[in-house]
């Protein structure tokens, strides 16, 4: 029996997954989604390319994981961006990404991060002055804005362990922007 005395009566969801044609229709989704979620995150090889277009509307949703931040192949740099901004009395302060905390900030951390990958990027450049002008008022010191912001790269090579431990190497620096107020 399923648990319900006969006084009770299932929704109508309960009833239609209880029928024959119900239950066909989750088994498919089930296999379905299963081969969307498993298919495109499996490692590349000659088989998943044959048979990729199975799973192309599972792409086409963002179902895929990109495997290239696993092993065996990690990044090879240590990389930062920082905006340097400099207000009217000759000041600066140094703006880096939000530190949003271990537990549910890692999350926005991670969407940091990549921005912080993608912006640094010379294919990106169109977004580099709206992204000095956000940091500008980010710093802001009340309605003091900056009058300039200087968007730097930093990157340090990752060397592998050696038996005496971790290599230092140096940092590398780049300014790749300025943007400058325009008052009006």
């Amino acid at each position: 029996m399923s648990g319900l005395d006969a006084t009770e009566r299932p929704d109508a969801h309960t009833a239609l997954v209880r029928t024959r044609v119900g239950k066909a229709v989750v088994a498919v989704l089930v296999i379905v989604m299963s081969v969307w979620i498993v298919g495109p995150n499996i490692p590349a090889s000659p088989v998943r390319d044959r048979v990729e277009v199975v799973w192309s509307p599972a792409i086409k949703a963002g179902f895929k994981q990109n495997w290239s931040v696993f092993s065996p192949n990690p990044r090879a740099q240590a990389l930062e961006v920082v905006a340097v901004a400099e207000f009217a009395d000759g000041t600066t302060t140094e703006w880096t990404l939000p530190e949003l905390g271990q537990t549910i900030g890692a999350y926005r951390s991670y969407r940091w991060r990549k921005w912080q990958e993608r912006i640094r990027l010379d294919s990106n450049a169109r977004y580099w002055d709206s992204s000095a002008a956000w940091i500008a008022r980010d710093v802001a010191r009340g309605d003091e804005l900056p009058v300039s912001v200087r968007l730097i790269r930093r990157w340090r090579d990752i060397k592998p362990l050696t038996a005496n431990g971790i290599v230092d190497t140096k940092v590398n620096e780049f300014e790749f922007h300025v943007w400058g107020r325009v008052d009006g």
